[in-house]
């Protein structure tokens, strides 16, 4: 990410006040926006709602479809699913509404709660010896790859899990968030140094209980210094801020808007063929679909009559400008 241009102490106060302007319209307003992020996550939470019994069966449809509608490919993976189900029971104790109660705990905070999460794993040495393990949910590694090497943890989908077992009050962890949660704090003009939002071990390796830890402190951070720690859905609103205004910045819009409104922009702003020359000679071409720096937002029409997403969509231009 390149650096940001100095913001005065006059727009940073300006951008806390419209944020916040925004949280309150969003709490107000939140069955507006009516596209498939919205269609998504309304399944999702039906999907939570039917399969309240803590069994390895419901955790695992619970599972693939966070990962399906949220992309995070853990099915890629051999086996990954299916471990990681077996973890979340395990850490649940097999009881309906403690994996609940634990990640709310974790979320008010992190640093003294990540205990919570530990749990046993029953496995065979080099003799074929059973011996017991103790792990964390969030630094364990889930599946395998195709040479049988491990694959790493699984912190962004364990944080979607928890988002929608606490009935959104946990936050989600992603590239998005992680992305744009540093532009969100410098253009806000926060005084106090900007917490980190990864960890990594000795063999630059994402540790996965360290980063869940420090993320977590570092949204609460953010939160408590945007004002917004009345509200119980504290979480959501942030998530759907950093959510949709990361996609329109990638350009990733199909989740943002409806069919009718995607072809309305791209007829607006077609696709373009970029081209670039690496060191050694070669051109690569790729396709640049859309570029909100570019986009004058009153010619979308759509947006005349949706505040919520216009409103993500000025973000978004301000947030692409700036940097």
């Amino acid at each position: 990410m390149s650096k940001l241009r100095k913001i005065t102490s006059q727009e940073a106060n300006k951008h806390r006040d419209e944020i916040n302007k925004l949280f309150c319209l969003l709490a107000k307003e939140d069955a507006s926006l009516n596209n498939a992020f919205a269609t998504d996550k309304d399944a999702i939470l039906r999907v939570f709602g039917n399969t309240k019994e803590c069994t390895k069966t419901n955790i695992l449809v619970r599972l693939t479809l966070i990962d399906s509608m949220y992309s995070t490919q853990m099915n890629r993976r051999y086996y990954a699913l299916d471990e990681l189900a077996e973890a979340l029971l395990a850490v649940s104790e097999g009881k309906a509404g403690i994996l609940r109660h634990k990640f709310l705990k974790f979320a008010k905070s992190p640093e003294y709660e990540i205990s919570l999460f530990d749990y046993d794993v029953f496995e065979y040495d080099s003799s074929g010896k059973q011996v017991c393990r103790n792990t964390n949910l969030f630094s364990e590694n889930y599946g395998i790859g195709k040479d049988g090497t491990d694959k790493g943890v699984a912190i962004s989908l364990i944080s979607k899990y928890a988002y929608f077992e606490t009935d959104l009050q946990f936050p989600i962890y992603d590239s998005i968030a992680c992305e744009m949660y540093p532009l969100v704090w410098k253009c806000c003009g926060f005084r106090k140094p900007r917490p980190k939002l990864q960890i990594k071990d000795e063999k630059g390796r994402i540790d996965g209980a360290e980063t869940m830890v420090t993320y977590v402190q570092a949204i609460n951070s953010l939160i408590e210094s945007l004002d917004v720690t009345r509200e119980k859905k504290r979480y959501d609103l942030l998530d759907r801020f950093l959510w949709f205004v990361g996609k329109i910045i990638r350009g990733n819009l199909s989740l943002v808007l409806t069919k009718d409104e995607y072809q309305e922009t791209t007829i607006l702003y077609p696709p373009k063929e970029i081209k670039k020359t690496s060191k050694d000679g070669k051109v690569k071409t790729t396709i640049k679909y859309f570029d909100i720096a570019e986009v004058d937002i009153s010619q979308l029409e759509f947006l005349k009559t949706k505040k919520i997403l216009r409103t993500f969509f000025e973000f978004a231009q301000y947030y692409s400008i700036i940097a």
